[in-house]
């Protein structure tokens, strides 16, 4: 997760989380529900026993950071559901009765995988997992090579493109793609703002300021009532409202 103002925000385990459980099956909701109740960073925000109305019902706006979520379910499986849920939450984890969807599991790049039925404990040991994680990342951008990253460009051909942190202005959400803004080009890329948030976690050089942007605080040339107006290429950002109170925090925290 980006900071909230001047500071970082880092995962840990007494972090809170907001999740939901999208499962068909109504006994195993209830027991989610119990295990939930007993885990204090835990808040549940919603319960699905339909796919397609989690679709329907979930966005970007609920802020949520895990989904629960099951795999063989009628209409629509939870591995066809995955990649529209990495466009709104911060992490999956799968759930099932059936070994063998493993693997696809993994291949989506999901946090953990639970075998149904499980213990509380197990949950428990997901959320470390999940927080773990996150502090690695952050570790990681301190690290020689956090000066710059590379991002691989699928095609015919793949190939890979370099980027400096330093010359990043912003970046956009344009439904299933990014649009980069640097200061010598542009490129439009197939990732999520999300994908885009988890990797600059322990970043102090980035600040969130709308549901489809994050900005660098380098190029903040100026505000003007409720729009960021970027250095070089005059990108004008319209602060989203629930990002305006800790954006407004952290330049009363470095006003002279």
């Amino acid at each position: 997760m980006l900071n909230s103002g001047g500071g970082l925000t880092i995962y840990c385990q007494i972090m809170n989380y907001r999740c939901i459980i999208i499962d068909d099956e109504a006994h195993f909701t209830d027991l989610m529900q119990e295990y939930i109740s007993e885990i204090p960073q835990l808040k549940l925000i919603r319960i699905f026993h339909d796919p397609v109305r989690a679709i329907a019902e979930t966005s970007e706006n609920d802020q949520i950071d895990i989904v629960f979520l099951d795999i063989n379910m009628p209409g629509l499986s939870g591995i066809e559901l995955a990649p529209h849920l990495k466009q709104i939450c911060r992490h999956i984890v799968f759930i099932t009765s059936h070994s063998q969807y493993a693997v696809k599991a993994f291949d989506l790049d999901t946090d953990d995988f639970l075998f149904k039925p499980f213990r509380l404990e197990r949950l428990q040991q997901t959320l470390k997992k999940i927080a773990g994680k996150a502090q690695l990342q952050a570790s990681n951008v301190k690290k020689e090579n956090s000066t710059f990253f590379y991002i691989k460009i699928s095609g015919a051909q793949s190939r890979y493109i370099k980027f400096l942190y330093n010359e990043i202005i912003a970046f956009e959400s344009d439904k299933n793609y990014i649009k980069i803004y640097a200061t010598n080009e542009y490129h439009r890329i197939y990732m999520s703002l999300h994908d885009v948030e988890n990797k600059l976690a322990g970043r102090d050089d980035f600040i969130r300021v709308h549901r489809s942007f994050i900005i660098s605080k380098e190029f903040i040339e100026q505000v003007e009532t409720n729009t960021v107006i970027m250095k070089k290429n005059g990108l004008k950002v319209v602060i989203g409202k629930q990002y305006r109170e800790a954006f407004f925090a952290y330049l009363e925290n470095h006003r002279f």
